[in-house]
């Protein structure tokens, strides 16, 4: 069968085949799928002794403590 030498061969040549035919049908069907949004839930995380970062997600300024916005920790 095919020259492949044993129904073996043959058989996971026929497969590779049909699998890989059932994802181009899978993806054309699900291309453009409405879907639900990713429900993911973000934490801040404050370490002791350093400030929580502002919303835009930048650090604290520095001030009389500490030059590097850390609460004094060298």
């Amino acid at each position: 069968m095919l020259g492949l030498g044993s129904l073996e061969m043959a058989l996971a040549y026929w497969l590779c085949l049909i699998g890989g035919a059932f994802c181009v049908w899978w993806g054309w069907r699900n291309w453009n799928a409405p879907s639900e949004p990713d429900r993911l839930r973000y934490k801040k995380y404050v370490y002791p002794g350093r400030a929580a970062p502002d919303s835009a997600g930048r650090p604290p300024a520095p001030d009389a403590a500490g030059q590097d916005g850390q609460g004094g920790r060298p």
